[in-house]
């Protein structure tokens, strides 16, 4: 752990992230106390971004196992300890838990009473259920994430084949959970609003984040990192590129194929939803979602520098985490009822929720780093590294 520490220096940033992540909530829920409105849909908000992070990192790393795959070694480290932040993140969604009568209409006694499309979905749609559910996701992500990472670097033959299986089994219930997470906690905002592929839509985004977030911090860090610099070979560089350009155009077929449906068969009740976003602020947002999150880095992904130059790839890949959390913005504020789009205390609850990802995600990271002998160079890793 010390050569880890001599090579990636992140004492400092671990303390700063967890000194702004704890005086961002202090300061958010004490603004909450005061009267300021907003605060819990703030906090929904901030949470909705890591939480994508965390989840899309689970995807990634039973995709990478699922396929045995030599591109997924360079950024291995990194969305494990992304998707070792998951009982971290159980945590923080306890204020979600005390705030669901001010950020959904289902959890308003009242709003039943008088909606017979709440009460007709009031089984499902209803607090004690839904804190139950997200206790089993929470419950299945960090279960799988846990035997991933012990499993991650075995070579036997008998824990290999384990690791396949169980990745498969694993990849066929986090698609499941994960798409009934995004309709449990983005969509029944709106509970009138419905979409088949809104939860696919979801484990899509969820993932390509988290893979252009590791592709972004590996090679960030691979000067300072020997093993990792090896790692990051012309194929493996057109592996990356290949993979987020087919999760950013299935992303992006599914997201349309969404606007189709619904704008064709124009249902008030679902045609709302696209109505809100094309509409002040948001009009412009989703032009240039259109652009700048699909059509420029599609077409960067197309072209041979990114492949082989590691900081074109990289650059490429924040852009696309930026742009991811635009998209989440433009899919979560407009179903909040608030006036302006964005507040002062969405930058407090970013920051609080953030600060404290980043910490729990930095401490992991480096254990992680030790764990694949990334501070090492290739020769001294042995044949196996």
């Amino acid at each position: 752990m010390e050569r880890v520490k001599e090579a990636l220096p992140i004492g400092a940033p671990k303390r700063l992230a967890l000194g702004v992540g704890v005086v961002g909530l202090v300061a958010l829920f004490a603004s909450g106390l005061l009267g300021t409105p907003g605060v819990v849909q703030s906090y929904l908000f901030a949470y909705t971004w890591w939480f994508a992070l965390s989840v899309g990192a689970v995807g990634g790393l039973l995709l990478h196992h699922l396929l045995k795959s030599f591109w997924g070694r360079p950024i291995a480290p990194f969305m494990e300890a992304s998707a070792l932040t998951l009982p971290l993140l159980a945590a923080l969604f306890v204020p979600v838990l005390f705030g669901l009568q001010e950020l959904y209409p289902w959890a308003r006694p009242e709003a039943v009473a008088e909606d017979p499309i709440l009460q007709h979905k009031a089984v499902y749609l209803n607090p004690g259920f839904f804190a139950l559910r997200f206790a089993l996701y929470f419950a299945l992500w960090i279960g799988l994430t846990t035997l991933l990472v012990r499993l991650g670097r075995a070579h036997e033959p008998s824990r290999v084949q384990r690791r396949t299986e169980l990745s498969a089994a694993g990849m066929v219930l986090f698609v499941f959970t994960a798409s009934f997470a995004a309709v449990d906690l983005l969509m029944s905002l709106e509970p009138h609003f419905f979409s088949a592929s809104f939860g696919a839509i979801f484990v899509e985004g969820h993932v390509l984040t988290a893979l252009a977030a590791a592709v972004a911090g590996a090679v960030l860090l691979a000067p300072k990192l020997p093993g990792l610099k090896s790692q990051l070979t012309p194929t493996n560089l057109q592996n990356l590129t290949n993979l987020l350009l087919v999760f950013l155009t299935v992303w992006a077929y599914l997201a349309f194929a969404q606007y189709l449906i619904i704008w064709g068969a124009n249902l008030p009740a679902e045609a709302i939803y696209f109505v809100e976003r094309s509409q002040g602020p948001w009009r412009g947002v989703s032009l240039a979602l259109m652009g700048l999150q699909f059509a420029l880095p599609f077409l960067l992904l197309l072209t041979n520098p990114p492949k082989r130059t590691p900081w074109v790839l990289g650059a490429i890949a924040a852009w696309l985490v930026l742009m991811r959390l635009v998209d989440v913005a433009w899919t979560v504020v407009p179903s909040l009822e608030r006036v302006a789009a964005l507040t002062w205390t969405d930058l407090l609850a970013f920051l609080g929720v953030g600060g404290l990802w980043s910490w729990w995600f930095l401490g992991r990271l480096e254990e992680r780093i030790q764990a694949h002998a990334l501070q090492e160079a290739p020769a001294e890793r042995g044949p196996e590294g």
